[in-house]
């Protein structure tokens, strides 16, 4: 029971109240705060507390003020995601397929990417690397002719005629040391 102090007090409009063995002081005249039926968002009254206006935007709805304060969920992205799907009732999309991006397409992981001729890339199976392939250029050996070619779709140059020939039409064998020999014999005649 209250004392006659405390009830002094609080008609005085200072009341101190011991809860759970600490001193709060209330200063003012005490009154229960006025209390709303709700709040009014697109022509619609919700009720107080937490309302989903939809899939992806949350609000609170303030019983004392009756404002509606709201938060849109962000969703994020993952590097090594190439496909998400929506799931009903669930703002993000969750991903479903993971691997690796090549010129802005996805592929799954363990896959060879189609490349341009001097490079090969592909998806490792054990991703990790952020959606980056693992890509390397191809180095090719000097062709052992004079009129060598890329043919359409490969990468390194080949000889048409499958042998190295002189400007003046000689053949030459296609080992080094046997050209140098051949050409110090034909500097020497």
């Amino acid at each position: 029971m209250a004392s006659i102090e405390s009830w002094v007090a609080f008609l005085l409009g200072a009341l101190s109240l011991e809860v759970a063995g600490l001193w709060v002081e209330v200063v003012g005249p005490i009154s229960a705060p006025e209390r709303h039926p709700g709040c009014h968002y697109n022509n619609e009254l919700y009720p107080p507390g937490e309302i989903r206006i939809s899939e992806c935007v949350l609000c609170e709805c303030s019983r004392y003020s009756g404002r509606m304060t709201c938060s849109v969920d962000t969703c994020t992205t993952e590097p090594e995601c190439i496909r998400y799907e929506k799931m009903p009732g669930i703002c993000c999309p969750e991903c479903v397929e993971k691997g690796c991006f090549y010129n802005n397409t996805g592929y799954p992981l363990g896959t060879k990417i189609p490349t341009p001729p001097c490079e090969v890339c592909y998806c490792p199976w054990e991703g990790g690397r952020g959606g980056e392939p693992v890509c390397e250029h191809i180095r090719c050996d000097p062709a052992p002719c004079v009129d060598a070619q890329v043919p359409p779709g490969k990468c390194c140059p080949q000889c048409p005629h499958g042998k190295c020939e002189t400007l003046e039409g000689h053949d030459l064998p296609q080992q080094g040391f046997v050209i140098v020999s051949f050409v110090l014999a034909y500097i020497i005649a």
